[in-house]
């Protein structure tokens, strides 16, 4: 049984909730389908579990060519597709950096990839509430980097 998959990994990797400056635009992302995507992966033998693995990437927002190919994808592509990860997690060239998008967040992680966040899920993940802020600070708290504020 496999503990890892490359595409999982990424996809596991994703809910840092920070983020990267891109040039995403929120109305061409959607949730990712992330009860599939589960599905998948865990038929793959993917040491996680359907809830795990749904909590974990239930944030992630994708464009609908990352959704297209995640719905095609095949347990092999989870191992090892540069196409789609690339169409899912495009590179970006500055690792650690964040920016926020509205109620949205994009991040870069130390790898060099891009995500996108939903801000409300990522804190519903977490047992928590956004409270609509995602930026450098909230109600006197601050970071070093945007990112989306729980409650």
């Amino acid at each position: 049984m496999r503990s890892t998959f490359r595409l999982a990994s990424l996809l596991f990797a994703a809910l840092g909730v920070a983020a990267c400056s891109s040039s995403s635009n929120h109305a061409s992302l959607t949730r990712v389908d992330a009860k599939s995507l589960c599905d998948l992966v865990t038929q793959c033998g993917a040491s996680t579990s359907l809830d795990d693995c749904e909590a974990s990437i239930g944030a992630l927002l994708v464009s609908d060519s990352c959704q297209s190919g995640l719905d095609k994808a095949t347990c092999s592509d989870l191992d090892d597709n540069a196409a789609l990860e690339e169409t899912c997690f495009p590179k970006c060239t500055s690792p650690g950096t964040t920016h926020c998008n509205g109620s949205y967040a994009t991040q870069c992680n130390d790898s060099g990839r891009t995500y996108n966040v939903d801000c409300a899920a990522a804190c519903t993940a977490s047992s928590m509430t956004y409270t609509g802020t995602c930026g450098s600070s909230y109600q006197g708290l601050t970071s070093d980097k945007d990112q989306c504020w729980c409650k």
